[in-house]
């Protein structure tokens, strides 16, 4: 059955077959929603800007035989820099995907350029430049941008004991991650944060044999699990920070004062059923005395009660004798 749409934007003629049954189960005008190509829905009229790349050598049709919601593959080809590729036209009309790729590729280079070097801005990271170890290298501020990756050489002086730290880390990491001296921050041992040099008695616990490396080598605050050794306790193991950390101590101290107080009043249930139990076998014990002893008991009253029958107290033998 054929039908027939007149409202179009542009004027122009909407006409299609389609079964009536279709009709009911779709919504309206394929022209007006875009699944069929109209002059006023085509590519070329809609968006003009996007056939400026259209390769027309390469492509089959024109774009006035497509629409702007297409998925169809098209060729197309940079008025720029003469590059060629492939794309589905609805994803060049949305911007997915959409110019071209080498241009693209060009643009993002270029503003990774733009970034200055660490002496054209004067950056407060070049007090931390250590200038005879890059100079080794060859490396200099002057070329060295801000977000550069290259790996280059820092001293810190912020040790709390005056020590001097040297480290590498590309610059690009330090600015825009934040990261700094791995020794102060606490990622690496050094003798301002090492275990020997704040804890040395803990460290005289360390267990030389088991270990790999020296307190020297393990920071106060590391979550590495070691082996200790004392006289008292023996051999056993613990994390490091779980020995220097004053909150986990505490916790641990909880814990031994709770475990202690446990095991005291099991200690007193224990001596509780304990005397209860002797208490109920000592009863059990009389109980077997008297009941040993009851037969005589009857026996006597037995014979008191016969004696006394004779004498012609009948009522009260019966009630002995009960």
């Amino acid at each position: 059955m054929s039908w027939r749409c007149s409202d179009c934007p542009d004027g122009h003629p909407h006409e299609w077959e389609a079964y009536v049954h279709c009709r009911t189960q779709t919504d309206g005008c394929p022209f007006c929603k875009g699944r069929r190509v109209c002059k006023h829905n085509s590519l070329a009229t809609g968006v003009p800007e996007v056939t400026l790349s259209w390769d027309a050598e390469a492509n089959a049709d024109t774009p006035h035989n497509y629409t702007a919601l297409s998925n169809h593959r098209a060729h197309w080809s940079c008025p720029t820099c003469k590059h060629s590729w492939s794309a589905v036209i609805a994803n060049c009309v949305a911007g997915s995907g959409s110019g071209c790729p080498q241009c693209f590729r060009n643009r993002r280079h270029l503003k990774h350029m733009v970034h200055p070097t660490l002496a054209a801005c004067s950056h407060p990271l070049l007090s931390e430049w250590d200038s005879a170890a890059n100079a080794r290298e060859g490396l200099r501020p002057e070329k060295i941008r801000l977000h550069s990756n290259q790996p280059v050489h820092w001293v810190c002086h912020k040790c709390p004991r005056g020590y001097t730290q040297r480290y590498q880390a590309n610059p690009n990491n330090r600015i825009s991650n934040g990261t700094g001296c791995p020794c102060y921050s606490g990622h690496k041992a050094c003798k301002c944060n090492s275990l020997q040099s704040l804890f040395p008695d803990v460290a005289q616990e360390w267990d030389a044999e088991r270990n790999e490396g020296t307190p020297d080598d393990y920071t106060a605050q590391s979550h590495v699990v070691v082996w200790w050794r004392s006289a008292q306790r023996g051999s056993w193991q613990q994390r490091i920070d779980a020995r220097t950390n004053s909150s986990l101590k505490k916790h641990q101290k909880q814990g031994s004062m709770y475990k202690v107080t446990s095991n005291l009043l099991t200690t007193i249930i224990c001596l509780f059923f304990t005397q209860l139990l002797q208490s109920v076998q000592s009863l059990l014990l009389q109980h077997n005395s008297v009941k040993q002893q009851l037969p005589g008991v009857r026996h006597v009253l037995r014979s008191e009660a016969t004696a006394f029958s004779k004498s012609g107290s009948s009522s009260v033998y019966k009630s002995l004798y009960k």
